[in-house]
């Protein structure tokens, strides 16, 4: 990180006028140009100095094309474009030069040496030490028989062999030859020789690599005396020594001497030099490392930027000087948590280095990269970057340079905290060993090494092991680096965690707050490990039994965190985030609410603080979005209309790619193109987070006291949440529990909180009792007891012991915390996200919670914020779409009419909005009547069969109300396999390899994972478990055949187009979509013109503005439905219209019945339109479904159909309720507004 300045000698051996044979008046022409160019050169005017030194190579020329002169200023010429970073257009210049010496000049002349030194030089900056070492000892060898033997140009050349070792590592030969050449220039020249300074600084600088630190402190003071006495006050050559002595003093911590020393070196430079030459950037950077270290971060910055602008004014664009002053911002960036600001700059450095790639600074920067993706938990893209920087690192140093450690502790680290420990400890191992070898008993990078080994060892419980190492590391860091510095706290912060396993709490107590302590010194007051270690000794002091001080300092840490997340929020993708909540943000928020949850169950003061913390954390990511979705669709960030649609066009690449299904020889290739357009689509998505102000996002941060404001009049939030529990007595984490927490409409003070009990068993009460509503009621079960007198209505109720289970496991235990409350606003965790509330039965079996309250939904209670947002834009006008025409394809003419069977509606399985197995779509033409009806209202035409297309949704600027009624898409693999085994177990072993061969999408390692789990089951039988053993083999077989060799049966993979649900597909937002015109065409694989939407996913319509739209109603099975995810909600259809900014979402949570769905939003248009509010007039709505008569029912046309499609004969009274049943009625659930 740190730029050292070593001083390479280039050779230039004085020509004189006898050694040609030219006019000498061309000759001093000559002369004078060079001249010129050298002082260009020196004064860092690099564009003249190349100006004048091409004139003289032309008039060198003029001299014959081998001449002497056209050698000097090739060489001369070369050196400049080395200065510059033009490494390319040197090293031919340099070659050139040397073939020319050795034509006019002896084999042993001094000049060649001169050529072969400077060649030799490039080659070392490139990396490329093999080829430059050959040339050193070459130039040497030259000099020991052309000159005398301690002639002062041997010197250099020892100098300069001597830095290539220490570039190399090899520093036993390196010390040598400086110490040669030192003898050689106190024997030839005067005691204070510039050259000797030059030489002593170099051997200090080895020393001090080695942290030979008290050897080299005198010699860097003996270069700084030569130079007072041999230069001029203001010499560069002073600027450079009292640079690296303050660097040694950097290293040692001891920063009050350094500063005054890079101080003085900056004022040498400003007087000496121009006022963009690189020199002065480095010692600009210099000191800026020193702040950066000491925490003054916004000087550092501000010093960074200045040595940029210089290092960019005065050198080429590519130059390493640029590299190098980049990383060091990039560094800086990192440690505050300004990934997005660091990411680009780390991108542009290694663009730079590209130039040079098997250099050990190129491997120094993608390790820098991969730390800043370990520090945001993009470990998948960490990984190859620091596998490549080993790779380098072996191919261009010695097998134990220091580098090589660094590079194996870096992937190490990466193994851990993946808990992939059996590849981490050898690595580690070796970095120690390396370290020991190559570093000084004492240097803080191997008490890195032995402190990172503990904590592997610590997180196996490996206390005997892993003690030793830290205290190792501990008497290191206290000998090498100051008593303050950060490292110091990080180790003694893991002895301090091992001592609290171990139950050796007074050994731990007074090391966690030393580490606090040093933290608050030497970081800022945001930091995020400040934070950690807090939460730390709060974990030992809830452990101990002082839980007030861990609730005060859990306080403290929350609101440190408060700030990373923003930061993190500000730069990152969707996949960044979720990784740094699952990694960071959860279990913080489970730790704080595991403290309240035991310590705190009546404290006012920790409900409130509780609440307002899991207002903050849950739904982050949905937030995050929306936050972006809303910048770029409003007018105040132009910049953004040319990153977003750019996002959009990378999702849609990466949708339709992600739905190709390859064969198996080529999963492997499309894996890897699928992982690239993911990487893009990230990075686009960063661009995106990067544009967007933080404030878009604080907008909707509020706490406790804004929500209780926007509660509607009489309503509670009931905040579910959903945690893991630390047990902070037996340092464990137990089940998960259910909290509620219950807020009243203006009263942030009073907040309830309501122990609900484990997770596991709600959630089995959850899914007990959706399968008891959601099964498809058939004419039988309905039938009432003819014995008996009531109604069918009366009698026939569906078996409520499921859902009053599960009202009295959730709901009655908040019920005496609702006196007075009319609404309630439900902001569901976990699987409770799947449970409509209003339909649970009370004791009565006749009445439902809707009946006495307005039930509304919403991830978390922060989402009533949103309305906050000012947007200036206006809806447009309502858009409906439906009955889609799923068989169009690209050769179908006009608007298809499918056939009289082809028209579905009612009750049978496929007779419902919902999905088949083989994703083959069926017309449901009574969404066309309803659509008809309903734009008729409001004076809106709908789209219609071949007009109802995917684009007409993805187009569509917020209409003031958005209908789609047709079929839903929600794929679960599992089920796939599920249905796939069903169709196996009963085959023949030929049709099951021609099954296979034809679902060849599904048949990969998960599918037999799948087998053997379903193998393993304790209520599989010995028949069952013996035929699944079968297909096991067959299906093995089946994955390891190649097109070379085509599978069983002779049936080849290509013989069939698989259908695209086939497709494995990892993102959910691409799981659920929404089914329109062609939707058969492109699961099938048929033709449909380019970028012709068929499928809508969540993915896209995150995508789209619905900021003005007041009520979205998606007409579609399962529309509420997703993968849950605790803490973030649903992901899916539900949460990509709340990102995409409708206000009100009304959606269903199983598949619905056709004919019922219509009649009950007819109800519910017709109530909004008397102007009830939209959670009222959902509920209206459902009662009118519930309390409907057959003979209200045979008054309508719709009515009728519904009485034909049940199939209950003309038994029916006519005061009959057939549409009672919660599944006609209770899947519909109002989100948002």
């Amino acid at each position: 990180m740190f730029n050292w300045i070593r001083v390479l000698i280039f050779s230039s051996i004085k020509l004189t006028v006898s050694i040609f044979n030219s006019g000498i008046v061309q000759s001093w022409h000559w002369g004078i140009l060079s001249y010129r160019a050298d002082k260009f050169y020196k004064l860092g005017q690099y564009d003249q100095a190349v100006l004048f030194t091409k004139q003289a190579l032309k008039l060198s020329q003029s001299f014959g094309k081998n001449h002497i002169l056209v050698a000097s200023s090739l060489n001369k010429l070369a050196e400049l474009y080395y200065s510059q970073g033009r490494y390319s257009e040197a090293e031919p210049l340099y070659i050139q030069a040397i073939k020319i010496v050795k034509i006019v000049l002896p084999t042993n002349h001094p000049f060649l040496a001169s050529s072969l030194n400077n060649l030799a030089g490039l080659y070392r900056s490139q990396g490329r030490y093999s080829e430059a070492e050959p040339l050193y000892q070459q130039a040497i060898e030259i000099h020991k028989i052309a000159l005398p033997a301690n002639h002062p140009y041997l010197a250099i050349h020892l100098n300069n062999l001597a830095l290539l070792y220490e570039s190399q590592g090899r520093y036993s030969e390196s010390e040598p030859l400086y110490q040669q050449a030192i003898e050689i220039d106190k024997i030839a020249l005067p005691a204070n020789h510039p050259y000797l300074a030059i030489h002593l600084n170099n051997l200090a600088l080895l020393y001090e690599s080695q942290g030979r630190y008290s050897e080299a402190e005198p010699l860097y003071q003996q270069a700084i005396e030569i130079d007072k006495i041999a230069l001029p006050a203001n010499h560069p050559y002073l600027a450079i020594h009292l640079n690296n002595l303050a660097n040694l003093y950097y290293s040692q911590g001891r920063y009050s001497k350094a500063e005054p020393l890079y101080r003085q070196a900056i004022e040498i430079h400003k007087i000496a030099l121009p006022a963009n030459h690189p020199s002065l950037a480095t010692n600009l950077n210099n000191l800026a490392l020193l702040y950066y270290s000491q925490g003054r971060y916004s000087k550092a910055e501000r010093l960074l930027l200045q040595a940029i602008k210089i290092v960019k004014n005065a050198l080429p664009p590519n130059h390493p000087s640029l590299a190098t002053n980049l990383n060091n911002l990039a560094e800086l960036y990192r440690s505050q948590g300004r990934y997005s600001e660091a990411e680009p700059l780390y991108q542009k450095v290694i663009e730079i280095d590209k130039i040079s790639l098997n250099h050990p600074s190129f491997a120094n920067h993608l390790n820098n990269l991969a730390n800043l993706y370990y520090s945001q938990g993009r470990y998948s893209e960490a990984e190859p970057l620091f596998l490549q920087a080993i790779k380098i690192v072996k191919n261009a140093l010695p097998a134990n340079h220091p580098y090589l450690a660094t590079s194996l502790n870096n992937l190490a680290n990466l193994y851990r905290s993946q808990g992939r420990y059996s590849e981490a400890e050898p690595l580690f191992l070796q970095a120690i060993k390396i370290g020991e070898i190559g570093l000084p008993p004492n240097h803080s990078e191997l008490a890195m090494y032995l402190n990172n080994l503990a904590s592997l060892y610590n997180s196996q419980e490996r206390y005997s092991e892993a003690e030793p190492l830290f205290l190792q590391a501990i008497k290191i860091n206290k000998i090498a680096l100051t008593r303050n510095h950060p490292s110091l706290a990080t180790n003694l912060n893991n002895l301090a965690g091992l001592y609290h396993s171990q139950g050796r709490y007074s050994k731990a107590e007074p090391l966690f707050l030393q580490a606090i302590e040093i933290n608050k010194i030497a970081l800022p007051a945001n930091h995020p490990f400040l934070a950690s270690s807090l939460n730390n000794l709060a974990g030992l002091l809830a452990k101990i039994n002082r839980p007030k001080e861990a609730f005060k300092l859990m306080l403290k840490a929350s609101k440190i965190q408060n700030k990373t997340i923003q930061i993190i929020f500000a730069s990152s993708s969707e996949s960044d985030r979720l990784a740094h909540i699952q990694q960071e943000v959860r279990p913080n928020l489970e730790y704080f609410l595991s403290l309240v949850y035991q310590y705190f169950p009546h404290s006012q003061a920790a409900k409130q603080a509780a609440l307002n913390l899991v207002l903050k954390r849950k739904a982050l990511t949905a937030t995050a979005l929306a936050a972006q979705n809303q910048a770029a669709f409003s007018d105040r960030y132009p910049q953004l209309q040319e990153i977003f649609p750019q996002w959009r066009q990378k999702c849609d690449q990466l949708l339709a790619f992600t739905y190709q299904v390859p064969p198996p020889e080529k999963r492997e290739a499309h894996k890897q193109q699928l992982a690239q357009l993911q990487i893009e689509c990230n990075e686009l998505e960063r661009q995106l987070a990067r544009e967007v102000p933080e404030i878009a996002m604080q907008e909707q941060m509020g706490d406790r006291r804004a929500v209780a404001s926007e509660l509607p009049e009489g309503a509670k939030l009931l905040e579910f949440v959903r945690f893991q529990v630390r047990d902070f007595q037996n340092d464990s984490w137990q089940e998960a529990r259910y909290l509620a927490f219950v807020l009243a409409q203006g009263k942030p003070s009073e907040v309830d909180t309501i122990d609900l009990g484990e997770a596991e068993n709600i959630d089995r009460l959850i899914s007990t009792y959706r399968d008891s509503v959601i099964e498809l009621p058939l004419p039988q079960k309905m039938m009432w007891n003819r014995n008996s007198t009531q109604t069918p209505a009366k009698h026939y109720v569906y078996d409520s012991q499921p859902g009053k289970q599960l009202r009295e496991a959730v709901f009655d235990k908040l019920q005496d915390k609702l006196a007075g409350c009319s609404h309630l606003v439900i902001a569901p965790d976990g699987d409770l996200n799947l449970v409509p509330f209003q339909i649970l039965p009370e004791d009565d079996e006749t009445t439902t919670l809707q009946d006495e309250y307005n039930i509304s939904y919403v991830s978390v209670g922060r989402e009533l914020l949103r309305r906050r947002i000012k947007t200036n834009g206006k809806a447009n006008e309502s858009l409906i779409i439906a009955d889609p025409n799923f068989d169009w394809s690209e050769n179908d003419a006009g608007i298809a009419q499918p056939e009289s069977n082809m028209a579905v509606s009612g009750l049978n399985v496929s007779q419902m909005f919902g999905t088949l197995a083989s994703v083959k779509f069926e017309r449901v033409k009574t969404t066309a009547d309803f659509a008809l009806t309903i734009g008729q209202q409001l004076g809106v035409k709908p789209f219609l069969q071949n007009e109802a297309t995917g684009d007409r949704l993805l187009n569509c600027k917020s209409p003031k109300l958005l209908i789609v009624a047709t079929h839903g898409y929600y794929s679960q693999r599992y089920e796939e396999y599920l249905r796939l085994l069903r169709e196996l177990l009963f085959r023949s072993q030929e049709k099951q390899a021609e099954i296979l061969a034809k679902n060849y999408g599904f048949v990969d390692e998960e599918f037999l994972e799948y087998i053997e789990a379903l193998q393993n089951l304790e209520d599989c039988d010995n028949e069952t478990r013996e035929k699944l053993g079968a297909i096991y083999s067959l299906v093995k077989q089946q994955i390891s055949t190649t097109s070379a060799k085509p599978p069983v049966n002779n049936i080849e993979f290509e013989t069939f187009q698989p259908n695209r649900h086939q497709a494995k597909v990892e993102n959910p937002m691409m799981r659920s979509a929404i089914a329109f015109t062609g939707a058969n065409t492109w699961f099938s694989g048929g033709k449909l013109p380019q970028n012709f939407k068929t499928m809508v996913f969540a993915q896209d319509i995150a995508g789209i503005d619905l900021w003005e739209t007041e009520l979205t109603i998606l007409i579609a099975c399962q529309s509420g439905l997703g993968d849950v995810q605790t803490g973030e909600g649903v992901f899916g259809l539900r949460r990509a219209f709340a990102v995409a900014g409708s206000k009100t979402l009304i959606m269903s949570l199983w598949s619905v019945p056709t004919l019922a769905t219509m009649l009950l939003m007819e109800q519910f248009l017709d109530y909004l339109k008397a102007g009830i509010s939209r959670a009222e007039a959902l509920k209206k709505a459902q009662q009118y479904i519930i309390n409907v008569t057959v003979g209200e029912l045979q008054k309508s046309k719709l009515g009728c159909d519904i009485l034909d499609e049940l199939k209950l004969g003309n038994n029916l009274k006519i005061d009959s309720q057939p549409l009672a049943h919660p599944y006609f009625w209770g899947a519909w659930v109002c989100q948002g507004e």
